[in-house]
């Protein structure tokens, strides 16, 4: 054999071995692309696996009770009373939020189930849907909540601190808590976390926003609100915007506050705070608005009452 009919044969064998390397290639990604699907649609038949499994225990206990649970520990995933066959249980890495209608003999509820990025829900009176029940804004590029957080029991607003259960509505009217959403100390908004942009009290997907995020929206909505440092009233209309009707969707309400100057007193519908999860010297963050003025507005907890047990109202962001 000569040396040049030696080269073409060493020439024909490297196309040839390129061509086997790109046919594996494309066998390989096809079976990724076959695996991802398949992995996809057993997550998606766990999470209404879980949805349907946890609907019957939510039955079970009406038929017991007569009313739904007011709350599931988030630890023992059991409502109260706690018997083991009223218990959620979940798969693996899902997660289960339950979201019940009001706060005592509870007629109605929501339950989310979620891995990653997929999510299903149901209420007590509709199957599996695609998606989240939490009812949300997009505002430049954030979500939010549309509505305050209201969950938790009702108890007399008092100069004894909040457990992580508890709520305080306004006037001690659980009618207030529904329209304008629950009063909060910021411990019980945090569920004991010190963390920046920890979940707290806020659903699964979503989390306590921090003072950076706040200023964002603020920032989208009113440009002249253009220091993320500076305190009090901002901007021009940042604060119109955010209001019910302001043509942001965020439609804030005014819901008012608790134990403004330590008087243990409410603030009336004048005004509404919002809590961040930033902390500031002992204290933390929190913005608002009123009906005096259109700009928006930042301060501590201090400066508006006693720090971190002052309550305020609760918007949360997703995640």
């Amino acid at each position: 054999m000569t040396n040049k009919e030696t080269l073409k044969l060493k020439a024909f064998t490297i196309v040839e071995l390129l061509v086997v390397i790109v046919v594996i290639g494309i066998l390989a990604a096809i079976t990724i692309v076959g695996y991802t699907g398949v992995s996809k649609k057993a997550v998606e038949a766990s999470l209404k696996s879980d949805l349907s499994n946890a609907t019957k225990r939510l039955e079970m206990y009406k038929v017991d009770y007569g009313y739904y649970p007011d709350s599931i520990d988030s630890t023992t995933h059991c409502p109260s009373p706690s018997d083991p066959k009223y218990c959620l249980s979940h798969s693996g890495t899902n997660t289960l939020t339950y979201t019940p209608t009001g706060s005592s003999n509870i007629q109605a509820y929501s339950l989310d189930s979620a891995n990653g990025t997929n999510t299903y829900f149901v209420t007590n009176n509709s199957g599996p849907a695609i998606g989240s029940s939490v009812p949300t804004v997009t505002i430049g590029t954030q979500t939010w909540m549309k509505y305050n957080i209201n969950t938790g029991t009702m108890v007399s607003a008092s100069g004894t601190n909040q457990t992580n259960t508890q709520k305080w509505c306004y006037s001690n009217l659980e009618s207030n808590c529904t329209t304008y959403g629950g009063l909060y100390q910021w411990n019980t908004v945090m569920q004991g976390s010190t963390t920046e942009g920890t979940q707290g009290i806020c659903p699964i997907g979503f989390h306590v926003p921090s003072d950076t995020e706040w200023y964002t929206l603020e920032n989208y909505l009113d440009s002249t609100i253009n220091n993320p440092s500076a305190t009090g009233l901002r901007g021009i209309d940042g604060g119109a915007k955010l209001k019910s009707g302001g043509g942001s969707g965020f439609d804030a309400l005014l819901g008012g506050g608790f134990a403004w100057g330590n008087d243990g007193s409410f603030q009336a519908y004048n005004v509404s705070y919002f809590w961040t999860s930033t902390m500031s010297s002992g204290d933390s963050w929190l913005h608002g608005l009123n009906t005096v003025h259109s700009k928006a507005m930042r301060y501590t907890g201090g400066n508006i009452g006693s720090s971190r047990t002052t309550a305020v109202s609760m918007r949360c962001i997703k995640s």
